[in-house]
C-alpha cells in the first residue's frame, strides 16, 4: 500500500479544500512523493501541475501548458508554494482576509 502522507501534506500546504474550491483543481493523482492535478481554467493555459518532494526536502513544481513544453520550478520551499502556483497560473489559492468589524466604544 502506498503511503500518501506526502501528497496530503502538499495539498494542505496549498490550502486544502479552499485551494480546490478557489482554483477549480480536479483529478488528483498521488504517488509516494508527488501530487498531480488538473488546474482550473487560467489565463496562462496551464493544464496540469505536478508537485514532487525532492531529496533536499524541497519541491519541484512542473507546470504543463497546452501546446508548449512543461516549465519546471526547482527548489520551492513549502512557504512559497502558493506564490509559485499563483505566479504561473494567475489563480489565487487563498481566500482574501476579512477584518473583524471594530466595535465603537
Amino acid at each position: 500500500m502506498t503511503d500518501l502522507t506526502v501528497p496530503k501534506t502538499i495539498l494542505e500546504q496549498l490550502g486544502g479544500n479552499d485551494f480546490i474550491a478557489l482554483t477549480g483543481a480536479t483529478t488528483f493523482i498521488s504517488t509516494e512523493d508527488s501530487l498531480t492535478f488538473r488546474a482550473g481554467r487560467n489565463p496562462n493555459r496551464v493544464s496540469h501541475v505536478r508537485i514532487t518532494l525532492t531529496a533536499t526536502d524541497l519541491y519541484a513544481v512542473t507546470f504543463f501548458h497546452t501546446g508548449r513544453a512543461p516549465r519546471i520550478v526547482d527548489e520551492v520551499c513549502c512557504d512559497i508554494l502558493q506564490d509559485v502556483f499563483f505566479k504561473h497560473t494567475d489563480l489565487r489559492a487563498l481566500r482574501p482576509r476579512t477584518h473583524a468589524p471594530r466595535s465603537v466604544a
